[in-house]
């Protein structure tokens, strides 16, 4: 994912599947900590985003090497 992203939301994207909607609400310690993110979001600040995975892009997701694991007859 991206070093831009607090590290509670590649957490949270991660462990969804395709099409799943959820809330994902993340402490400051898994967000911006005490630095916050210039002046958008001020230092200690928990998070709430309600999201939908929509796609999965396999290149983003580190997988451009990736094989199939089995084939379907």
């Amino acid at each position: 994912m991206d070093d831009v992203l607090a590290p509670g939301w590649d957490k949270g994207v991660m462990e969804m599947s395709l099409g799943e909607t959820a809330k994902l609400e993340i402490s400051s310690d898994f967000g911006y900590g005490k630095a916050g993110a210039g002046s958008v979001i001020p230092a200690d600040a928990d998070l709430v985003f309600e999201v939908e995975l929509l796609k999965i892009n396999a290149l983003a997701a580190g997988w451009q090497d990736a094989k199939p694991c089995c084939s379907i007859s």
